[in-house]
This record gives C-alpha cells, sequence and structure tokens, in this order.
C-alpha cells in the first residue's frame, strides 16, 4: 500500500513536470512567432525606407543635373552677349 503512495505521488509529479514543461514549450513557440512577425515587419520598414531613400537622391541627383545645365546656359548666353 506504502509502495503504492510513492509511486502515485511519483507519478503525480512527473505529470506536473510535464504539463510544466509543455507549457513552457508553447510560451517559448509564441514568442518565437512574435519575434519572427516583429522581423518581417522590421525587413519591410528597411525596404520601404530604402525606397524612400533613393527617391531622394534620384531627386537630389536631378537637381544638382538642373542646377549645371541652367549654369551652363547662363555661361554660354553670357559669352554670347560679350561677343
Amino acid at each position: 500500500m506504502l509502495k503504492n503512495l510513492g509511486l502515485n505521488l511519483m507519478n503525480d509529479i512527473i505529470e506536473t513536470l510535464v504539463e510544466e514543461y509543455q507549457q513552457k514549450i508553447e510560451i517559448e513557440k509564441q514568442n518565437l512567432q512574435r519575434i519572427e512577425e516583429s522581423k518581417i515587419l522590421t525587413m519591410r520598414n528597411i525596404d520601404r525606407i530604402e525606397g524612400a531613400l533613393l527617391g531622394v537622391k534620384d531627386a537630389q541627383a536631378k537637381l544638382v543635373s538642373s542646377a549645371a545645365a541652367e549654369s551652363e546656359l547662363a555661361l554660354e548666353n553670357t559669352e554670347e552677349a560679350e561677343a
């Protein structure tokens, strides 16, 4: 009888440990899922920001190009006026 009581107690302890470990595994899986979702969102944000940066650099290049062309045209007009 005492032996059965000891086995039941051990079995209860083991079952409790199994449940605790299963809960911990589930929590860690949920944490991993949140991390993966965060990674995807961060990668999308990086892509969006890089696209915006390219747009700004393109606008900057056009501005510099326009300023250079305008400067060259003004120089040509000055040379023609002096001639």
